[in-house]
């Protein structure tokens, strides 16, 4: 997100995910693994443009409008 401005569904690495999950990894590589992106996240979060707080008018239309076209059908204008 802080790189690009989008999450991608599914993760690209879902496998490697699900792998974790499962504990087929060692412990030992996945806190390693886990220690080396949370430097990564904090150096893109420094250089990243996003804004510091989420526009909560966007997100509550976003929600109002996506619920009127679940519950309520399209509407007609």
């Amino acid at each position: 997100l802080f790189t690009t401005g989008h999450i991608t569904l599914p993760l690209p690495y879902a496998s490697h995910i699900l792998s974790i999950k499962l504990g087929e990894l060692p412990y030992e590589t996945v806190t390693e693994e886990i220690e080396q992106l949370l430097v990564e996240v904090e150096n893109a979060a420094a250089a990243s443009n996003l804004p510091e707080a989420p526009d909560l008018q966007f997100i509550e239309d976003l929600v109002a409008r996506a619920y009127e076209n679940q519950v309520c059908g399209e509407r007609r204008d």
